[in-house]
């Protein structure tokens, strides 16, 4: 048996856990490993970035009341930066896990672009920016291991890594649950009977709910096609400005009744509404990379995934057969209207995705697996590899 302790910053699902008494909603690749360790019977406290760290906590009956927690007054990022400079001054071994880099990766491409202005005026912007992400790609430690959503972080282990340490990039896993029962399949909370599209995600600015909005429009304008549209994701205190302008979009638009933010919902109950009659398909527009967690469960229920082609999913998905990939939203509408003029493309798509997701994933068994193998091996527990 080890201690250990997880360093991290409140992620947003993260904070309705400590705040709210939620149960997870997100980060998988964060929540399913630490409950395997605790179920190998290892000690696990939490040292938790927050705010203010006066705040009461509420954890209620959330996977936080089988942990000691502890908080630290911290207003950013970079926490992982913060452990591996406090763990070279003990002797104590550190891994490194970032869930994706994709602020990193937009900047280091913008060092590429033509034009830029001074570059080493970008340099020290990027590292005053995220230095502390980089100095987790600099310090020595055990092993670093980034979540592979299409951030590219072996490509930044490249740039700016160090052979100080073992390197991973791995793909998040997925659950390989049973069909969705018809009678247990969810309907359309807006508008019954009507068809819809959802898009899962945190509303950020990042995740570019505005695409779906206009998605609507151009249906509307470019096909002649009323469907609605359901947002399905957290909004957090510093996305609010970003939700107020959507609203403003889609009233400006004319398209506020068929609109819903449900917020965020239990994979069961999106799995409902993916498996409705009316759910005409997910959507993922999302800048700089689409192979996160919406994708993969979209695929893994045997879903339809409208996203972009931005290169992200171009080694998974093949459009048409298991999703679509689409250059813009003038492409999407045309999509859609495919999807409901043509019987049986659904069906066919639905398949190829059932088959995609078991080419190019492990479940998440599989992946937690390896990840507290790699946990265990440093600190040097045993490492049971039997079934």
């Amino acid at each position: 048996m080890a201690k250990i302790l997880y360093v991290t910053y409140l992620w947003t699902a993260l904070a309705d856990m400590l705040y709210e008494g939620r149960p997870s909603l997100g980060m998988p690749g964060f929540i399913k490993p630490l409950e395997a360790l605790l179920a190998r019977g290892h000690e696990v406290e939490l040292l938790i970035g927050v705010p203010d760290s006066r705040r009461a906590i509420a954890p209620g009956e959330t996977l936080l009341r089988q942990v000691p927690i502890h908080l630290v007054s911290w207003h950013e990022e970079g926490m992982a930066g913060v452990a591996n400079f406090w763990a070279r001054r003990h002797p104590i071994p550190l891994g490194v896990r970032l869930y994706g880099v994709i602020s990193l990766l937009e900047h280091f491409q913008a060092l590429e672009r033509p034009g830029i202005g001074n570059h080493l005026y970008q340099w020290l912007a990027l590292w005053y920016r995220h230095h502390l992400q980089i100095a987790a790609f600099r310090l020595p430690k055990a092993f670093l291991l980034v979540t592979n959503d299409g951030s590219h972080g072996d490509m930044i282990q490249q740039w700016i890594g160090t052979d100080r340490y073992r390197f991973f990039c791995w793909r998040n896993g997925f659950d390989p649950l049973p069909p969705v029962a018809p009678e247990d399949a969810g309907g359309n909370p807006l508008h019954p009977g009507r068809p819809f599209l959802i898009y899962p995600a945190r509303v950020t600015n990042g995740k570019c709910q505005h695409r779906g909005i206009e998605l609507l429009a151009r249906l509307r304008a470019e096909q002649g096609i009323e469907v609605d549209l359901l947002f399905a994701g957290q909004i957090a205190p510093q996305d609010q400005a970003y939700h107020q302008a959507l609203l403003r979009t889609a009233h400006e638009q004319q398209l506020d009744a068929r609109i819903s933010y449900l917020g965020a919902l239990p994979l069961a109950e999106l799995r409902a509404l993916y498996a409705s009659p009316q759910c005409i398909a997910v959507l993922s527009f999302a800048d700089v990379s689409n192979l996160g967690n919406v994708a993969i469960e979209t695929l893994a229920g045997g879903n339809v995934l409208i996203s972009l082609c931005d290169g992200s999913l171009d080694d998974i998905v093949t459009s048409e057969e298991s999703g679509f990939l689409v250059a813009d939203m003038s492409a999407a509408a045309a999509v859609v209207q495919r999807l409901l003029s043509t019987p049986g493309l659904a069906a066919h798509i639905r398949r190829g995705a059932l088959a995609t997701i078991r080419e190019h994933f492990v479940t998440w068994d599989a992946r937690v697996a390896r990840e507290v193998a790699l946990i265990e091996e440093i600190c040097g527990a045993p490492v049971d590899t039997a079934e």
